[in-house]
């Protein structure tokens, strides 16, 4: 899959950052699934049910026109996923309650407690477990947000997982995950604790993806164990935004997934305010922001003056910032 970082329009993705540094297994299909569940009921367009689920309606035809590699079969691909998702469970880790002699503790949860899957309809019903949506849906500002054009396009689940794991940390310009890390939380075959597989089947195929086909652009480094220098213990990301985040494209008004946003339409311009830090951590770290992001941060930085105390420094940081925006936005005109 080769497209341009330019010709995706999509919604935006919101889940809390438990459920990405979750340990947990599903192909490309069932996370296409929970991404569309995710957007549906933080929206509110999915109210709980009198049983504890959240009925979210997949459209099988809007399914197809969001991904780029969706199928005429995708009816069948759809619900074979909505079969396999209801079977599985994502893995949370409480710390506090690990063994004394380092075992840990987990919390394991389905993902759905039903489906009902229509095909004469054109539509799956997935009920969403609502102990797992009080969790992985965002409640205040601990969340990852990406483009479901971008994330949900990668080919491969575990390269999905990395991107969300970057997205998470978008306003920092370097992140270090370690790779026993990665491999408990993506669940990647265990083959991948060889350095050969793990680079091969994972590392190198997943970035030429995310910088192919994403506004990420990202660098990475090996970084070896303090005792015993010739084994890899981390992997090093230095990453940046490279174009403007790609726009939101409205779908049919009639979209079920989607009902409720104004007709579909959610222009990316719209920001929370709990956006406003991640901006400013952002400036703060000489890293760039469109002139979208910078003019919501210069409207929120009076509220932000109750938790931070920008330097001269910042501001400074800000109007080159600034310049920067303006030069990417003429440039892209």
């Amino acid at each position: 899959m080769t497209r341009s970082k330019k010709s995706k329009k999509s919604p935006v993705v919101r889940q809390a950052n438990a459920l990405t540094t979750a340990a947990y297994s599903l192909t490309r299909t069932e996370k296409r699934l929970v991404y569309l569940g995710l957007i549906s009921i933080g929206k509110g367009n999915v109210a709980l049910n009198e049983f504890g689920q959240y009925p979210v309606d997949i459209n099988h035809s809007e399914y197809k026109a969001l991904f780029d590699d969706a199928a005429s079969n995708a009816s069948r691909d759809i619900g074979k996923a909505a079969k396999d998702l209801n079977r599985r469970e994502v893995i949370f880790f409480p710390e506090d309650d690990d063994g004394e002699d380092g075992e840990k503790a987990e919390i394991g949860m389905s993902w759905t407690t039903k489906r009902f899957h229509k095909p004469r309809r054109g539509q799956t019903t997935l009920f969403f477990n609502a102990e797992l949506i009080d969790i992985i849906v965002p409640q205040g500002k601990d969340y990852t947000k990406f483009l479901i054009g971008e994330g949900g396009n990668l080919t491969n689940p575990h390269y999905m997982r990395l991107f969300e794991s970057l997205s998470q940390w978008s306003y920092r310009k370097k992140v270090k995950f370690s790779i026993e890390w990665m491999i408990e939380r993506y669940e990647l075959p265990k083959s991948y604790t060889r350095m050969s597989d793990f680079r091969r089947r994972f590392l190198h195929p997943a970035m030429k993806e995310i910088n192919d086909n994403t506004s990420l652009s990202v660098e990475f480094k090996e970084v070896p164990n303090p005792d015993n220098p010739k084994q890899v213990k981390h992997i090093e990301f230095t990453f940046r935004q490279t174009t403007k985040p790609l726009a939101v494209e409205p779908l049919a008004e009639s979209s079920s997934v989607l009902d409720g946003w104004d007709k579909g339409i959610f222009e990316p311009e719209e920001f929370e305010e709990s956006d406003a830090m991640r901006f400013y951590q952002v400036v703060d770290q000489g890293g760039e922001l469109t002139l979208a992001e910078l003019n919501h941060l210069a409207e929120q930085l009076p509220k932000l003056m109750s938790e931070v105390q920008p330097s001269q420094d910042f501001y400074t940081l800000f109007k080159s910032a600034k310049v920067m925006a303006k030069r990417k936005a003429e440039s892209i005109k």
